[in-house]
């Protein structure tokens, strides 16, 4: 499975990060999968999951929003910010989501070579 990256989120810096996903990816994501996953100006890298959790948007909180979403140039300040970010991405205007709809947060950390 791919896990792509629109920007060069500040949280890529780290081994351990966690993604916001979809609901649907509750089903395609197992803990202990391995998934390849890209950034723009970043080589591909491996990554292992974690844990897989259904979380509603809006009980996430601001500051794990931050951690999650922020890249150089954009700073989250509140929930419905966060939610624009991902509606930003989606392709239909029936699949887009309020801050009440459940989500997926994929917690990943990279695989580093020896």
């Amino acid at each position: 499975m791919k896990v792509n990256f629109c920007h060069h989120y500040h949280k890529l810096a780290h081994n351990r990060f966690t993604t916001v996903r979809g609901k649907s990816w509750f089903k395609k994501c197992k803990a202990g999968e391995i998934v390849s996953c890209h950034a723009p100006g970043e080589k591909d890298f491996e990554c292992r999951v974690l844990a897989v959790e259904l979380k509603v948007t809006k009980e996430l909180g601001v500051p794990f929003l931050k951690a999650d979403a922020e890249y150089p140039g954009f700073e989250i300040e509140n929930t419905l910010q966060f939610v624009s970010l991902l509606n930003s991405f989606r392709k239909w205007p029936s699949t887009k989501l309020c801050a009440d709809d459940t989500v997926t947060v994929l917690t990943l950390e990279r695989i580093t070579e020896l």
